[in-house]
């Protein structure tokens, strides 16, 4: 009985001992788990910091790197056109006096037709013919080792790249690729242009080796009736010649469409942010545009720009259908327009933003509205890119505007938000918001909600009820009146929108 009670008591006092080591080491546990927390907590924070210093450090440097490439290279352009303005210039004034010489001659020869005179003539003849021949070769040259040159600093320039490389994380390295892409874009559009130039001048060499040796053929058969119309020919000569240089520089050096890896513009317009397309028979549309030959390989139509504020994009639903604003300017394309473009094959969308002087963009892997009898549905592949998803809600919306309400609100969204949009209850976006879901407009309600979110939301977009985006919001308006990427900017507006489509490859 005593071993027992004397057990007890063992027992009693190690659980009162333990209870007491528990009490008093609980804290401390606590206490240390509380700091390593902290301690792992202010690391993450840290290391995020980090990143993200060093992500805004690299777009920082990518994008002054990439305007001075485009600075560098509208210099290149000017340079360019100069040079072969000033060869095809001196080109002209040698044929002008050359062929003035000839006919002088020639009549004089013609007059005294001696047999001496006529074997001088035909030795001056083909001493001309090779020295304006060697001059025309000369310009495809000069011009061909111009761009060669260009080409080799170009891929200089494209070597640096590597320092961003080893900088650069993985949602960032796109980014690299993509100046890697407008860079050998570059050489081969510039070696597309210098054999175009080549084969152009080869076949005005062959007609004008042509003319000079019918002369020649003439004047050695004594064809004294032909003295006339030699002459004729050899002015004739030089105004075709003056006449097929122009046409040359002109036609080689302008852009005829707008394809992926096909060609840069020489001769753009510097006004314009991008090189025109104008109608002709290498274009498909019978309708002017602008082509962005530098994006990721180029061959992007613009068919929405803001950058200025200049242009009110709260319109009506016919303003939308055909377009508004200036190509030099900002501009809505047109929905029958882009109806046409995006259903001729299959087009993918990229979507640029600028937000607090921060650039992102928004990739999706198609894209196509359909005809106005259906209001231009939006049709949307999938996402990718770094301005965040504010486009894929609305999917399948009807356009709207503030005198189309089209939208799923019981307003209509176009108003609300003062723009034009692919509304829904409202929007995520609202890109053709005021400045500063079917297809919607203030006077087409194609929206779901009890208003027309076109009209509240002061822009024509594809609202449901009503918008994650409206790009065509009301220009430097908030509160959700503006330009509107929600992902990127939340309820702010865009300082800058553009929105460019692309036709796929083998499509």
């Amino acid at each position: 009985m005593n071993i027992l009670s004397a057990v007890h008591k063992i027992d009693n006092k190690l659980a009162h001992a333990g209870s007491i080591a528990s009490d008093s080491w609980q804290p401390r546990v606590q206490a240390l788990e509380n700091r390593i927390e902290d301690k792992i907590a202010s690391l993450e924070n840290r290391l995020e910091n980090e990143v993200h210093s060093l992500e805004n450090r690299l777009e920082n440097k990518m994008a002054s790197f990439e305007k001075s490439l485009q600075n560098e290279f509208v210099k290149f352009q000017s340079k360019l056109v100069d040079i072969i303005a000033d060869q095809m210039s001196a080109v002209k004034s040698e044929l002008t006096t050359t062929v003035a010489r000839m006919g002088s001659e020639l009549e004089t020869t013609m007059k005294s037709s001696t047999k001496d005179n006529l074997a001088a003539l035909r030795q001056e003849i083909k001493t001309a013919e090779k020295n304006i021949l060697e001059k025309v070769d000369l310009v495809a040259t000069n011009l061909h080792s111009d761009l060669n040159a260009t080409t080799i600093a170009l891929f200089s320039v494209e070597n640096s790249l590597s320092l961003f490389q080893v900088a650069a994380t993985k949602g960032k390295k796109d980014c690299v690729q993509n100046v890697e892409e407008t860079l050998r874009n570059i050489s081969l559009a510039s070696q597309d242009s210098t054999q175009t130039l080549k084969a152009q001048l080869s076949s005005m060499n062959q007609s004008l080796q042509q003319n000079i040796q019918q002369i020649a053929t003439d004047i050695n058969n004594n064809n004294m009736t032909g003295c006339s119309a030699h002459h004729d020919v050899m002015f004739e000569t030089q105004a075709n010649v003056t006449k097929s240089l122009q046409s040359i520089m002109t036609d080689s050096l302008t852009l005829k469409s707008c394809e992926k890896n096909r060609g840069i513009s020489m001769l753009s317009d510097p006004s314009f942010p991008y090189p025109m397309v104008r109608p002709n028979k290498h274009s498909p549309f019978n309708f002017s545009y602008l082509c962005d030959t530098l994006t990721d390989g180029g061959g992007w139509i613009i068919i929405q720009r803001r950058s200025t504020g200049n242009v009110d994009f709260y319109r009506t639903w016919d303003e939308y259908k055909n377009g508004f604003g200036s190509l030099d300017d900002d501009f809505w394309l047109g929905n029958d327009k882009i109806h046409a473009i995006s259903n001729s094959a299959t087009y993918e969308l990229r979507v640029n933003l600028k937000y607090k002087g921060k650039s992102s963009y928004a990739h999706y892997s198609s894209f196509s509205i359909s005809d106005e009898k259906s209001n231009y549905v939006l049709s949307l592949g999938a996402y990718d890119g770094t301005a965040g998803d504010s486009l894929t809600n609305h999917k399948g919306r009807q356009f709207s505007t503030r005198d189309r309400d089209n939208d799923a609100n019981a307003r209509n969204c176009a108003v609300i938000y003062t723009g034009a949009w692919w509304n829904g209850s409202c929007h995520e976006s609202n890109l053709n918001g005021n400045w500063g879901a079917d297809f919607s407009t203030r006077d087409r309600d194609n929206d779901a909600y009890s208003g027309n979110c076109a009209v509240i939301y002061t822009g024509a977009w594809w609202h449901g009820s009503c918008h994650e985006s409206n790009l065509n919001g009301n220009w430097g308006a908030d509160s959700y009146k503006g330009p509107a990427w929600l992902a990127l900017t939340d309820s702010e507006p865009t300082t800058f929108t553009e929105m460019k489509i692309r036709r796929l490859d083998n499509s």
